[in-house]
């Protein structure tokens, strides 16, 4: 998602995620030996050649003197927030920790599309899933814990603020609203009779009936979608920008909050079931943009309080 994204990325030497931990994880273990000496301090917090080297294969990168310089500055940035968000009395439960290093580790297995292929390649590198979940656990628990404090120290975004900027911005304002939908759709012939159209109705009635007694989205898209574009997509239409669907499913789509499902709405097409999946807000858009803003001030802060000493 757009604005998700944008705020993911803004700190992306905090987000260590996925795949990527996974191979820093693994590029140190199949090593064997990795000189682990102490390259820098900060505050009473220490940086490692090992971590300096991961993130250089994670990025990709050969270690020459500038990358060495940029990649030691943004973990330094980094632990600077974990502790301005430790003193702050900023905490996460372990228990979400637990269970987004869980959802982490089974998306990881994902890659490996057959039975046994995650255990037989953990055994080729000498390496457990308990190996794994700890590392993962570290990294998730820093990138919790500085969101978190970002996001607890930025004003909130005022209904003033939403206003001024959709007057100055339009165009950015038709840019930055998105909402990512699925639909349900019973097409409706033009050459249909009344008593089909209602029997259309009824059907789409029927099927809304079915998803509030709990039948999933995805299995009602089988069930009942005319759309054959969409639907061997789950009913997935991706993101969708102002002016980019019919007037009244663009109204009602950005009228619901995330999860929402509508009731059939008719259409010249004939009758839409809608879920909102995801969307990308104004009001969300300005305060990610006031939380870059804040993390560049405070990291200046931060820096010119703490001792730094680089090795």
């Amino acid at each position: 998602m757009i604005l998700i994204s944008c705020f993911k990325s803004m700190c992306i030497y905090i987000l260590v995620a996925g795949t990527v931990i996974l191979s820093s994880f693994v590029s140190s273990s199949a090593q064997g030996e990795i000189v682990d000496r102490i390259i820098a301090k900060v505050n009473s917090d220490v940086i490692t050649l090992s971590e300096l080297q991961d993130i250089s294969r994670q990025s990709e990168v050969d270690l020459t003197d500038s990358t060495r310089e940029a990649i030691l500055s943004r973990l330094i940035d980094r632990i600077l927030l974990v502790q301005a968000a430790r003193k702050d009395r900023i905490e996460i439960p372990e228990a979400y920790i637990n269970l987004q290093a869980e959802k982490e580790i089974q998306r990881i297995k994902s890659n490996f599309p057959k039975p046994g292929d995650f255990e037989a390649w953990l055994a080729k590198q000498n390496m457990s899933e308990e190996a794994i979940r700890i590392v993962l656990k570290e990294r998730l628990s820093q990138e919790l814990i500085i969101n978190r404090y970002l996001r607890k120290n930025v004003p909130p975004i005022s209904d003033e603020d939403i206003r001024k900027f959709k007057r100055t911005n339009p165009d950015e304002v038709i840019k930055q609203e998105t909402v990512h939908l699925k639909q349900i759709f019973f097409e409706i012939p033009e050459d249909s009779s009344t008593d089909q159209k209602e029997t259309i109705h009824q059907k789409a009635v029927q099927c809304f009936r079915e998803l509030k007694m709990g039948t999933s989205f995805e299995s009602l898209v089988v069930k009942y979608s005319d759309d054959s574009a969409s639907k061997e997509e789950g009913g997935d239409l991706e993101y969708i920008h102002h002016g980019e669907i019919m007037p009244e499913i663009e109204k009602l789509a950005f009228s619901l909050n995330e999860g929402d499902y509508s009731e059939p709405i008719l259409t010249e097409r004939g009758y839409h079931i809608i879920l909102v999946l995801e969307k990308a807000s104004i009001r969300e858009y300005l305060f990610q943009i006031s939380i870059m803003k804040y993390q560049q001030d405070i990291l200046k802060k931060l820096r010119k309080d703490a001792v730094i000493t680089i090795k």
